[in-house]
């Protein structure tokens, strides 16, 4: 699995981007453990643990603008290389529920009977032909970065189009959730179908506004700022609508929010910019080199959290665990996932090393 944004370093790496990467990494492994481990009691607290340390469902929304944005800072990339990496992308999702589900179905037979009926399937191989199929965010992310590359592609007039297919997305998508696709494309692009976590319409708009707000955060400080005061002004707006009208504004669910959630998140990663630029500079550089290297392997990162989430069910059961199980879960499941991640970073360092003639040469 590869960095999600790009296979080319950026040309000019902002920091901003990499703690915002970091910070969903971190997000999504609350939202992952939690649901899957803890009692139905203590699943509440989920909610709040969420909230204090970002915003609940700040990840997705988070690693998706720092993936359109990616695109305008990073070194320009043929159409090939962008058909080839979006289909990479694509391909990793199926690998990686493969990888999370088959194993606990088949073998360890832990999986969970609820999780089957939560997508209309028997338990057994039906069941997990279906969780093989789900879309989830690493398939929105294929489609979504060749989407953003192409228009890249149309000059200096991307961003006008990127700001118009914001503005269609916000408006259009949630009309479009009571309407399910009636084939598995269809669902991978709207509709409320339960095998489509991530619909490529509302979803859409967050790569969008990374790509249409790239250049201004090339300008530093005074871009960042910039984009802090869009982001009060779209969190605002948000607010009001979801205040003057609460179920239809908030959405469905995380996946399927409303004009007004979905404002409401765009403002609230635009105004977080602002305050992980701020924060920068009172890292210590130890802190700074692990949020790097985080950043730089979102995907891999994502895919090996999962899997441990799901095999260690075998274990420790499926939503069981106390509070201070689940902290403790927590913990553990993050130290292994980073660990395996340098494992497999060092390895492949030593893997290009030993493929090189005089590998035995250099110190």
């Amino acid at each position: 699995m590869q960095y999600p944004e790009t296979c080319n370093p950026p040309a000019r790496r902002l920091p901003v981007l990499d703690i915002m990467r970091a910070w969903a990494i971190f997000l999504m492994l609350i939202m992952h453990v939690f649901p899957t481990y803890a009692r139905p009691g203590y699943s509440a607290y989920k909610g709040y643990i969420t909230f204090f340390y970002g915003i609940e469902g700040m990840a997705a929304p988070a690693f998706m603008f720092a993936m359109g944005a990616s695109v305008v800072l990073s070194r320009p990339r043929s159409l090939a290389a962008s058909c080839s990496k979006a289909l990479s992308l694509f391909l990793q999702g199926y690998l990686l529920n493969l990888l999370k589900f088959a194993p606990p179905v088949l073998l360890f037979h832990s999986f969970p009977v609820s999780l089957f009926a939560a997508i209309g399937r028997q338990p057994g191989m039906e069941g997990l032909a279906g969780f093989l199929l789900i879309g989830d965010i690493l398939q929105f992310a294929g489609i979504a970065y060749l989407v953003v590359q192409l228009i890249r592609r149309l000059g200096p007039a991307y961003r006008i189009v990127c700001l118009l297919l914001a503005c269609t997305v916000l408006v259009v998508a949630p009309w479009l959730y009571t309407i399910n696709g009636h084939t598995y494309i269809a669902a991978l692009f709207y509709g409320s179908n339960p095998l489509a976590f991530f619909p490529v319409l509302p979803w859409l708009l967050f790569p969008l506004l990374g790509l249409a707000l790239g250049e201004t955060i090339r300008g530093g400080n005074s871009g960042i700022k910039r984009c802090g005061v869009y982001g009060l002004a779209a969190t605002a707006a948000g607010l009001l609508l979801i205040c003057y009208n609460p179920v239809n504004q908030w959405g469905l669910d995380y996946y399927r929010r409303g004009s007004g959630g979905l404002l409401l998140y765009s403002g609230l990663v635009l105004c977080s910019m602002l305050a992980w630029n701020w924060l920068w500079a009172y890292f210590p550089l130890g802190l700074r080199r692990l949020i790097r290297f985080c950043s730089s392997r979102v995907t891999l990162i994502y895919g090996i959290q999962w899997v441990l989430i799901y095999w260690a069910t075998a274990w420790v059961g499926y939503q069981q665990l106390s509070l201070y199980g689940c902290i403790l879960a927590l913990v553990l499941v993050a130290v292994l996932t980073l660990s395996l991640t340098w494992l497999h970073t060092r390895s492949l360092g030593l893997l290009k090393k030993r493929r090189s003639p005089l590998f035995f040469l250099k110190s």
